[in-house]
């Protein structure tokens, strides 16, 4: 497996020794790395490219800032180690993996042992996120002829089955079309956590995407004879962005929908387009159900990774799809929220500003 080499991002705030110390360690380790000089260029960096480690520097009047600064990088601590360098002898200020005196860094030969034991740890996780991705890139395949298997031996090409080899062949769809999407799903935030993920814009009209994703959706809405409000304020209107991105927002957020909704209930979409005087157009989308709401702490954390309404026996997979509706929404330069309704209900919307190519 060829990997590419660990990146660290280097804040200098002081300039002092020791950035020549740690420069000097980091090309004996032959480590790449990019120098900033405040917090927020760090945070555009972090933003704009994946890092392995963010080395700090800084002396005591910066500790004022740390806290601002953690919470402006929040989505980017869970994949990026932060190693800090500064006074306080024997005390490591929260938020930073590791941290030593400036003392300690004092010089080449204290500072190496350190700096080849932390990125030895962070090549490990490089490593593991690498393989972990090879992993469901390649289990996609297999998958999908397993699933195009199934399906010939559920048409009863090879022979008749009888109701029960029916039940299991379907029972055995389900579950595989659920191992899919929960490889998707990883797929997406990893390939977000390692700034790979890129949009293919192109422009479409909004029905027809909802449309689209309805039909992709009857069957499971069928099931429970749910049926589906559609209002667009206007059908022409074509916005741009990546189809196949907001096709997964759609899906993510109407089979939850569907799911929530009891039986003989109703789904409704709402797109309101609007135009700007400044020339830029947004489209507003709101989904509603008519299932029992939301509870108010779970609607805080929905958005979250990995968070599942664990209340609910009937929640699947990892609890990756609103997060990555999310991610996608706002890779997009919109918003996504939900409110319970008074009538009954939750309503789903999202923003996105981007209804032009010129945007």
């Amino acid at each position: 497996m060829n990997l590419e080499p660990q990146k660290v991002l280097l804040l200098n705030y002081i300039n002092t020794e020791i950035y020549d110390h740690i420069s000097e360690v980091l090309q004996k380790l032959e480590v790449s790395f990019n120098v900033n000089n405040n917090f927020q260029d760090v945070i555009a960096s972090l933003i704009q490219e994946k890092y392995e480690a963010l080395i700090i520097i800084i002396n005591e009047e910066h500790f004022k800032e740390l806290d601002q600064f953690f919470i402006d990088i929040e989505n980017e601590k869970e994949t990026t180690l932060i190693f800090g360098i500064g006074p306080l002898e024997n005390q490591k200020p929260a938020d930073f993996d590791f941290y030593i005196s400036d003392k300690e860094a004092n010089d080449t030969v204290s500072l190496y042992p350190i700096l080849q034991g932390i990125f030895g740890i962070t090549q490990k996780v490089k490593n593991q996120a690498e393989l972990s991705g090879m992993l469901i890139h390649d289990m996609r395949s297999p998958m999908q002829s397993i699933l195009s298997y199934m399906e010939l031996l559920q048409s009863e090409v090879f022979g008749a089955l009888n109701e029960g080899q029916q039940k299991m062949i379907k029972n055995a769809l389900r579950l595989q079309d659920q191992i899919l999407d929960m490889l998707n799903e990883l797929g997406d935030v990893m390939r977000f956590e390692n700034k790979t993920f890129k949009l293919v814009k192109t422009t479409f009209k909004i029905r027809d995407l909802v449309q689209e994703v309805i039909q992709a959706l009857w069957i499971q809405a069928d099931k429970k004879n749910i049926k589906f409000s559609i209002s667009v304020s206007d059908e022409n209107h074509e916005i741009y962005g990546d189809r196949l991105a907001l096709n997964r927002v759609f899906t993510n957020i109407l089979s939850n929908a569907i799911r929530f909704s009891p039986e003989n209930g109703m789904v409704r979409i709402s797109c309101i387009c609007t135009k700007a005087t400044d020339d830029r157009a947004s489209c507003q989308i709101k989904i509603t159900d008519s299932g029992a709401g939301i509870n108010e702490k779970d609607a805080a954390l929905i958005f979250d990774k990995f968070f599942r309404i664990r209340r609910l026996k009937s929640a699947k997979g990892f609890g990756l799809g609103l997060y990555v509706s999310r991610l996608f929404v706002e890779a997009h330069g919109g918003t996504i929220g939900v409110y319970n309704n008074r009538e009954g209900g939750a309503t789903f919307h999202f923003q996105l500003p981007i209804l032009n190519a010129e945007n």
